[in-house]
Formats: structure tokens, sequence, C-alpha cells
């Protein structure tokens, strides 16, 4: 096993996840449990045929693209600080799922917004569902023990979520190394999208800065302060920022320190498949071409306490057609 690949794995991987949004803390769970989901289940969206994954879709008939791989990546909702349990680590903050075309070799980003309202999966100590309610997505990730049952209890609340598509490969990690990671490639630069001079002075709208260390988490994730509070104008800061990431990534790849930025990071992520199977997504992921990020279009809406997405049914339906299908013949 090449350790080396392994390592640029975790830091291309670990790139998505700096863009993470906002550490919110004592975010409650929603009390009122009814079985109710945010979004239509596979068999109400789209006419199904026996054979070959086929499917209807406003008069037309798609066929599942060949050789399409999914990574589902996780920011969860709060830094881990030392001698910290990761077990005390709840929601997931931060939701991307990355698209591989292996047969076109170019990958694709999913924003999925942490608030959206679906159906969320209950489940006990020993990974068994008994029940579900609905709620902000980012609660699925409260539900298990270990970390691998809250991700994977995650995965099929997605999974419900766009209509049946299969999630392949997951990762998670908190925000502890957010810093080192922006700062291993020199630092982004950006005109910023918002006015960030509560925080930093001199971060006026518009400005064009060079993000380091903590500057960089507090673009992608602060809200609070902000004219545009809401989590939507949060995802348009997220998703420029990954536009520069990867074109300074890019720049620096020769140079990149690998091995120092993996021992900063290693100890916070967590994977749901083997070293080996990350080595070659791995090397597919590094030579692919970046073929952008799209999100679910919906509605944000304040809700009792806290804010609640609701999707777009039509515009979800179409967004899942574009990544998974192509026409039939």
């Amino acid at each position: 096993m090449d350790t080396r690949r392994i390592i640029k794995l975790i830091a291309v991987i670990c790139c998505l996840l700096i863009i993470t949004a906002s550490l919110i803390l004592g975010f409650r769970l929603v009390e009122k449990l009814i079985n109710k989901s945010g979004s239509m289940s596979p068999n109400e969206a789209f006419s199904y045929s026996d054979s070959d994954g086929e499917i209807e879709y406003n008069g037309s008939v798609f066929l599942p693209k060949n050789k399409i791989e999914t990574f589902l990546v996780l920011g969860i909702d709060r830094t881990e600080e030392e001698g910290a349990d990761r077990a005390e680590s709840q929601q997931s903050d931060f939701v991307v799922l990355v698209v591989m075309d292996n047969e076109n070799k170019i990958f694709r980003l999913l924003h999925i917004n942490r608030d959206t309202m679906t159906a969320i999966r209950q489940i006990d100590e020993s990974g068994k569902e008994y029940g579900t309610f609905e709620g902000q997505l980012a609660l699925a990730h409260t539900f298990g023990k270990q970390e691998m049952d809250r991700c994977r209890n995650t995965v099929k609340v997605i999974e419900n979520l766009l209509y049946g598509i299969e999630i392949d490969n997951y990762l998670s990690m908190t925000m502890d190394a957010v810093a080192a990671l922006n700062d291993s490639v020199g630092g982004v630069t950006l005109s910023l999208l918002d006015d960030f001079s509560a925080y930093y002075p001199g971060f006026t709208k518009n400005a064009t800065v060079t993000l380091m260390g903590d500057q960089a988490l507090a673009y992608v994730r602060e809200r609070g302060a902000l004219e545009d509070s809401s989590n939507l104008s949060r995802m348009e800061r997220q998703k420029q920022y990954l536009t520069a990431l990867f074109e300074q990534f890019n720049k620096v790849d020769e140079g990149f320190d690998l091995y120092s930025t993996l021992l900063e990071v290693e100890q916070h992520i967590y994977y749901g498949c083997s070293e080996d199977h990350l080595s070659d997504i791995a090397e597919r992921f590094g030579s692919y071409e970046y073929g952008g990020a799209l999100s679910l279009e919906g509605e944000a809406v304040v809700g009792d306490e806290f804010m609640e997405y609701y999707i777009d049914e039509e515009a979800a339906r179409a967004t899942v057609i574009d990544l998974f299908y192509d026409p039939k013949g």
C-alpha cells in the first residue's frame, strides 16, 4: 500500500471539509415525533421499470449512468478538545455528496443544506431503528453509539431524501484541522461576498483578502453577526471558497507537505471503507476534472425555534436525474 497516496487522499478530501458550515452548539432535538418525510419516497418520485434500473419521468425514459461512485463527506458540528470523547460529537453541520463519474473522469459536488427537513431515522445503541420524525438533516448524526452508526444513519436518511440513490462511501471529520489545512496551501485569496469586519478589521464586503488560519473557518462557518445570516448565504461563500481552494491546491501540489498535514488531521477523521479502497479513490479523485458544485433548491423558513429548509421536489428530482441518469436511446 502506498502511504503517500493515502496521505494525498486524506488531504484532498479534507480540503472539502475546510468549507464546513458553522459549529452550532446546543441545538436540541425536535421533540415532536411524527412519521412524515420531508421528501417523496423513491416509488413516489419516479416510475420504475424492473429492468436495468430504468425510470420514467415527465414522459421520458432514463437509465442509470455507468460507473458512478458516490462519497459522502460530513463536517461534524464541533471541534474536539483535548481529552474529549469523539462520541460526544453530534450534528453533521456540513454535508456534501461527491459524485464521481469514473467513465468520463469528472467529479461534481452536491451540497445539501443541513437544515433540510426530512424523515430522520431513530436508532438505538445496537443500530436498530425504532421510529422516525421530521427534523433537520443534521440531527441524523445524533443517533448511534459509534461514529460508524451515526454516519450510516445519515447515509440512509440522505439516500431516502435523494429518492433511493446509493451512497458508496463516507467520511466524517471534526473541525480542529481546518486552520492547518488552509495554511498548508499558503492560504486562499478571494473577494469577500459579505462584510466580515465585525470579526476581522478590513474584511469588508468585496475586499480581496488572503484567508489564513481561523479566518478561513470563520468565512465559511459564521452567519450570526452578518447582514444576511441565512444558511443559503453561507453556502454561497462555501462554494466560492471551494473553487478558490482547488485552484490554490493545484498550484502548490508539488511542494505540499502531505505528511505534516496528515499528522494534523488524522485523529479527527473517520472513514467507512478500507485504506486500500481509499488509496484507489485517491488516484482517481486527484486526476479527475472538477465539474462544479450543485445544491438542492428550496425555501428556508424560520421554524418554532430553528431554521427549516424545504426542498423543491421538482427541482430535486431534476438534480438527481442530472447527476445519476442518462436519457435512454
